[in-house]
């Protein structure tokens, strides 16, 4: 295998890894921005009642 195929083909591994790694971090960050943002309006909402 020529070392231009190698190098090719890495960038193409390392270019699928960063996307493909990176999906579920942007899906957690989201979950977990919305469940603060919950925990934050449901505390806002317990406060006004007491």
């Amino acid at each position: 295998m020529s070392r231009f195929l190698r190098q090719t083909c890495g960038s193409v591994e390392l270019a699928a890894a960063r996307t493909i790694i990176r999906s579920p971090v942007i899906y957690v960050r989201n979950i977990l921005k919305y469940y603060v943002t919950y925990r934050l309006y449901q505390d806002r909402i317990e406060g006004l009642r007491q």
